[in-house]
């Protein structure tokens, strides 16, 4: 299991360098060979090395579905429904995630019934290979290798105004031609450290949030998950599975309801509220292990999980890759997102890989409350530093990052003169 968030890093870090070169439906359509070789070769395997080779190409089709995906769409959408589409991505993952589990189920008591499940999982990658090419190539990126009059092409496909075609199209070639006075632009330099102050603050602050929607704890969370069901009282394997699908059930229910909220409450509300829920849920979860009564144990422990999941589903689960996908300015996005991607796996493959250790150091209590203070810091970084995106075009945000650096602060009066 480890290898895939190892293999997802690296192969993460590979994709958007892909994507900046051979377009964003290139890299989708290489994502899901990596997924449908994969696939396959754990289907055949005789042996731990082809297994092990199988997990690691699946790993590699996760980094870049998880780069290229909220890119494309971000890129390709209107500004106006853009947070629900972009987050659809994240509801597609987890609906991916219930499916598989429902393959395991089906295929339960079939003979070798494992590898039928993993060659099903290929079925997918050859659909979306098949129709990505029926979907305009993402306007931004053809503007940004010149290919202006296909972009154009593009932008009329999608827009039924050809004024409002010919007007965004007008906004990504200034928007080129800014990035193009700096020697540096679209190179992991200028990823790393943006010469524009302002852009610099607002690919850090990508990087920042996809940090903190690891560093609550979610890999612990969900780690530990199936320990609490039977905490509960669910002793089989087949009734724990079936809880363990159901607590994702709810976690996808709340994803998608949360979906059509981004575009009208806007993002900042919906993230400081995932934050207050995710302290709730982690205090809750802790709370659980300290009660004397059995009962109120299991309540507490189930009713924390829920709201721990729901609340990450409500905010920093599906704007993670939203936010970054709007911070990133376009002559970076990709690169920048193949950053963010990784910063992800790598404190996602630390927390999975150490939580155990720390339960038995600290305490069952004390583990949950170790990411209580993170889960608080995340809704504090959130307040103080990231304004609403909701309804600005991805060249209007760096405008708005720039209007609120410019805001001039409050002088005091000066006393009137006698």
């Amino acid at each position: 299991i480890g290898v895939v968030n190892i293999a997802a890093a690296a192969g993460g870090l590979v994709a958007g360098g892909m994507a900046e070169m051979y377009g964003r439906k290139a890299a989708i359509c290489l994502a899901n060979l990596f997924f449908l070789v994969g696939s396959l070769a754990i289907a055949a395997a005789q042996g731990f090395w082809l297994l092990f080779a199988g997990r690691a190409l699946q790993g590699v089709g996760v980094g870049f579905a998880l780069v290229v995906a909220p890119v494309f769409t971000a890129e390709l959408v209107p500004a106006a429904q853009r947070g629900m589409l972009v987050s659809l991505s994240d509801c597609s993952t987890n609906l991916g995630i219930l499916l598989g589990y429902s393959s395991g189920l089906v295929f339960l008591h079939t003979p070798s019934g494992w590898r039928w499940m993993f060659a099903v999982g290929g079925v997918p990658a050859v659909l979306i290979v098949l129709v990505i090419w029926a979907v305009p190539e993402s306007p931004r990126w053809l503007v940004g290798v010149g290919r202006d009059r296909t972009a154009l092409s593009a932008l009329n496909a999608l827009y039924t105004s050809a004024l409002a075609a010919d007007k965004f199209l007008a906004d990504i070639q200034g928007e080129r031609e800014a990035a193009a006075r700096s020697e540096h632009s679209g190179s992991w330099r200028q990823v790393l450290w943006h010469e524009d102050g302002v852009l610099r603050g607002m690919i850090w602050r990508g990087l920042a949030i996809a940090f903190f929607s690891q560093a609550i704890g979610t890999e612990a969370v969900v780690y530990y998950a199936p320990e609490i069901v039977r905490a509960a009282g669910v002793r089989s394997d087949r009734d724990v599975l079936l809880a363990t699908m159901a607590i994702g059930g709810v976690k996808l229910l709340v994803l998608l309801v949360a979906s059509q909220l981004f575009d009208r409450l806007g993002r900042r509300p919906l993230l400081l509220a995932s934050g207050v829920g995710l302290l709730a849920g982690l205090v809750t979860m802790a709370a659980g292990e300290l009660v004397p009564s059995e009962r109120a144990a299991r309540a507490l422990a189930l009713g924390g999980l829920c709201g721990y999941m729901g609340a990450f589903s409500l905010g920093f689960s599906p704007l993670t890759y939203v936010m970054c996908s709007e911070l990133f300015p376009s002559s970076v996005r990709a690169r920048a997102m193949s950053l963010a991607l990784f910063v992800t796996r790598i404190v996602a493959g630390v927390i999975s890989s150490s939580f155990v250790s720390l339960r038995e150091a600290l305490g069952p209590a004390n583990a949950w409350l170790l990411f209580a203070p993170v889960a608080a810091l995340a809704f504090v970084f959130v307040l103080v530093a990231i304004p609403e995106t909701k309804g600005h075009s991805l060249e209007e945000i760096a405008d708005v990052f720039r209007r609120k650096q410019r805001a001039p602060r409050a002088r005091p009066r000066e006393a009137a003169p006698r």
